[in-house]
């Protein structure tokens, strides 16, 4: 059975992803397994409204016991294909580097200068499948910088649940509200530096978003969160007289708004 062709997208020279808009206003949703007489794979367009309800369904499965199963299963048969593969070939799969750093790459770094620039963002190895079965690599996880940023506010929101789950505190914000209340301008409101979601990822660096408790035994509840720089939550431990100072006043201003002393 011959495989079809995907369309591309003229706006981004790839395939159609998921949520691409078209110029009628409809919605990108997938390609399907039927093939047209062009030889291109059918495509499946939504409205806005249906497309919202088929992502909501998406996500409500996505919670459910039976996702869980499921994708559980297709990961460790995946996993036992490779390792039969890897057996067959023996292969001993490796990281590839970063020529820019010398080191493995990183999550939230960009490709190398000597590779072709496509604005992906690195996500992570795969070290259950190789780059491709005659590779000594590990498999790479490259996505847009939307989809990056996406994952950043889930992953936030579940350590947001789990560390007030610890620390005994109110938890009832979520990935979405996390995204709602990011600064626009990506301006920490503290220091005024430019935060950097893909860079700063799991790297420390004092650009990283960091959710601050502006009241902190009130918990990581809605109206008590905001983004703020790392340096800016590490203020009080390696700062200047100047950067504390402007520190003490945007909390002060921070208080008064909430009629506090």
């Amino acid at each position: 059975m011959s495989k079809g062709k995907k369309r591309i997208n003229p706006e981004t020279g790839k395939p159609f992803k998921y949520g691409d808009n078209r110029h009628d206003g409809f919605i990108f949703s997938n390609y399907q397994s039927v093939i047209n007489k062009n030889g291109y794979m059918r495509e499946l367009w939504l409205s806005p409204k249906s497309f919202e309800k088929e992502k909501k369904r998406k996500e409500e499965y996505s919670k459910t016991d039976q996702a869980k199963e499921s994708t559980s299963r297709r990961q460790k048969e995946r996993r036992k294909k490779y390792k039969k593969l890897l057996d067959e070939k023996q292969l001993v799969l490796t990281k590839r580097i970063n020529t820019d750093t010398g080191i493995f790459y990183k999550a939230g770094e960009r490709r190398s200068k000597t590779e072709k620039q496509d604005g992906m963002i690195f996500r992570g190895y795969d070290k259950h499948q190789p780059h491709n079965n005659n590779s000594n690599y590990y498999k790479e996880n490259w996505v847009s910088v939307e989809a990056f940023e996406q994952q950043y506010w889930y992953k936030s929101a579940r350590r947001t649940k789990e560390r007030a789950k610890i620390k005994g505190i109110p938890n009832n914000i979520d990935a979405e509200y996390l995204k709602s209340i990011f600064p626009k301008d990506f301006l920490c409101p503290v220091l005024g530096v430019k935060m950097k979601i893909a860079e700063g990822f799991g790297s420390g660096i004092k650009e990283s978003p960091s959710l601050d408790r502006v009241i902190p035994e009130k918990g990581y509840v809605r109206g008590n969160v905001i983004w703020i720089s790392l340096l800016a939550n590490q203020i009080k431990t390696s700062a200047t007289p100047d950067e504390i100072e402007k520190v003490y006043k945007w909390l002060k201003k921070e208080y008064n708004k909430r009629g506090l002393e």
